[in-house]
C-alpha cells in the first residue's frame, strides 16, 4: 500500500510537470500579439531600453499574459511591464517591476517561469542608466540569456470579457545592439562566448513575444521550482526505501 501511494503520488507530480502540446523548439509559436522577430540579425532593441507596447480583447474572465525570449548568444533585459485597460486603470500584474523578487532568482514572486526546454533566465539587480544589464526603474530586473530556444514569464491576469487590455514593457539587447562597442552603426554579427563572430542563421537569433489567452503558449511548459524538485527527489528517495524494504522482507520469508 505505501509503495502503491507512492507511485500515485510521484505521477501526479510528474504529469504537472509535463510540457503542453509539443512545437518547435527555437520558434516562437503562432499567436503572438507581438512579435519582434522582424528585428533579428540587426538587433532586438538600442542598447538603451525601448518601450513596446501592444493590445488584446479578452475572450474570458481570465487572461494569461506571456512575455517570452531567445538571444542568441547574448541578453535581454526586461522591466517594468503592465498591464491595464486600455480606457485607463492601475496595472493588473503582481510585481511588475521585479522588486520584491530574490536576486539571481528564476522564479520571480507572482510570476510563473515557463519553458520550451530550459530556463535562461535570473532576477539580477543593478542601478538604473538607461542601458541594457541595468534595470530599467528600480532595483532589479528580469536577465535572459537563453540560447537555442524560448524560455519567459507568465501570469493569469482578471479580464472583462470583450474589454480591451494594454500591454506595455521595457527591452533592450546588450549584444548586437548599434553601439555595443562604443561605435554606431548596426551589428549584424554578434560576438559567441569565445570571442569569435556568430553570424545568424535561419534558425537562430533574437526574438521576444508576448502572447494573451487561455494559457501559456504551445510547446511551454511551467519550470518547476526548486522546491517541487525537492518534493519529487524525496518520493523518489521514499520510494526506493520502500522497495528495498520489501525486498528484504521477501528474502526473510523465503529464508524461513
Amino acid at each position: 500500500m505505501l509503495i502503491r501511494s507512492i507511485f500515485i503520488a510521484v505521477g501526479l507530480s510528474w504529469a504537472a510537470l509535463a510540457a503542453p502540446a509539443s512545437a518547435t523548439v527555437g520558434v516562437a509559436p503562432s499567436g503572438a500579439i507581438l512579435d519582434l522577430a522582424q528585428y533579428t540579425n540587426s538587433g532586438l532593441t538600442p542598447y538603451a531600453y525601448t518601450q513596446y507596447t501592444t493590445s488584446f480583447v479578452a475572450s474570458s474572465t481570465n487572461t494569461t499574459v506571456s512575455f517570452i525570449f531567445r538571444d542568441d548568444p547574448s541578453y535581454i533585459s526586461f522591466d517594468d511591464a503592465s498591464v491595464t485597460l486600455a480606457s485607463g486603470g492601475p496595472n493588473v500584474l503582481a510585481d511588475p517591476g521585479f522588486e520584491s523578487a530574490a536576486a539571481y532568482s528564476s522564479f520571480p514572486q507572482g510570476w510563473t517561469t515557463i519553458s520550451q526546454s530550459y530556463v535562461g533566465g535570473v532576477i539580477s539587480s543593478g542601478t538604473p542608466t538607461g542601458d541594457a544589464d541595468n534595470p530599467y526603474d528600480g532595483a532589479y530586473y528580469w536577465r535572459d540569456g537563453i540560447v537555442g530556444a524560448f524560455d519567459g514569464l507568465a501570469q493569469t491576469v482578471p479580464t472583462v470579457v470583450g474589454d480591451t487590455y494594454t500591454v506595455s514593457f521595457y527591452l533592450a539587447e546588450d549584444g548586437n545592439a548599434p553601439d555595443n562597442n562604443g561605435g554606431g552603426g548596426s551589428d549584424v554579427v554578434s560576438e559567441d562566448v569565445s570571442g569569435g563572430s556568430y553570424v545568424f542563421g535561419a534558425s537562430d537569433g533574437i526574438d521576444a513575444a508576448v502572447y494573451a489567452g487561455a494559457g501559456i503558449p504551445a510547446g511551454f511548459a511551467v519550470a518547476p521550482e526548486p522546491s517541487t524538485w525537492a518534493l519529487m527527489l524525496t518520493g523518489f528517495a521514499l520510494l526506493g526505501g520502500a522497495v528495498r524494504g520489501a525486498r528484504s522482507r521477501v528474502r526473510l520469508i523465503a529464508g524461513n
